[in-house]
């Protein structure tokens, strides 16, 4: 691991070990660009299918390498810390100042919160970025900025981390729906698994992180703390529940969708075809 163990994610920044998580996402990125562009002049690429005209661009493609692979480690690291936090059973450990300096919940944040930053800068260099995709890192970039600042919310943070365990199946999804089409079996098994851990990990895990710090929330503001926070870190805490609990609203609407259009597909209902990838 490039950061320090037991320091916050502060301290990984500053000290600029951040910098070999920014290195392997644009190496990722450049080196599976030039991997498409030799086999499009060998003519050994595939077209896209006419369901996103995107994936004809070299370098949209290649944006979902980085994170198809980044994504796996850091987010069993998110996964780990959030478990060994949890059985220690001290709210304190899970929530107070601190709790975001066990080494794999420090390590995986910060990765993440690289990615956003060299992503977004990527995006904007090859003129990938959009008005969703602005909004998307920038309502990300609060939350890494927030978290970051006060060291604390440690479960929570690593249960977001442990989300993108879905992500992975999500890209390769995306890849095969555009250019094996959506009726390849390949396109289907890869949504099914994108599916599952959807549900598992964005659904019923995040839920219970949610419920978690909504309680803890309500502790400090009703002058019945079950944590010791400054009235900085309280402020943090209720600024961050926006967006967190707004995120998880979300999170809930596509999980009716991708439900939908499971049962539909299973009782062999002909959907419409959507116009944009998800």
């Amino acid at each position: 691991m490039w950061c320090e163990p037991n320091v916050c994610p502060i301290e990984c920044f500053t000290s600029f070990r951040f910098l070999p998580h920014a290195i392997i996402h644009v190496a990722l990125f450049y080196i599976a660009a030039l991997v498409i562009a030799v086999l499009k002049s060998l003519r050994c690429w595939p077209s896209p299918s006419a369901f996103d005209k995107r994936f004809a661009d070299t370098f949209y493609v290649a944006w979902h390498c980085p994170v198809t692979l980044t994504s796996i480690p850091f987010s069993i690291m998110g996964l780990r810390g959030a478990y060994d936090l949890w059985v220690s059973g001290n709210v304190q450990q899970q929530f107070g100042n601190g709790s975001m300096s066990h080494p794999l919940i420090t390590e995986a944040g910060v990765w993440f919160f690289t990615f956003i930053g060299v992503d977004t800068i990527l995006c904007v260099l090859h003129r990938m970025v959009d008005k969703e995709m602005l909004l998307h890192h920038a309502i990300f970039g609060l939350v890494c900025f927030l978290v970051t600042s006060t060291c604390a919310f440690g479960i929570t943070t690593a249960v977001l981390l442990s989300q993108e365990l879905s992500t992975p199946f999500l890209n390769v999804f995306l890849l095969f729906r555009a250019f094996k089409g959506v009726d390849s079996s390949l396109t289907i098994v890869t949504f099914l698994a994108f599916s599952a851990f959807f549900y598992a990990v964005r659904v019923v895990l995040n839920s219970f992180a949610m419920l978690l710090f909504v309680r803890v929330l309500y502790s400090a503001l009703t002058g019945a703390p079950t944590v010791t926070m400054s009235s900085f870190e309280q402020g943090v805490m209720a600024l961050l529940a926006v967006p967190l609990l707004a995120g998880q609203l979300l999170q809930l609407k596509w999980a009716k969708l991708i439900a939908t259009k499971i049962i539909s597909a299973a009782s062999g209902k002909k959907q419409e075809k959507p116009g944009k990838a998800d």
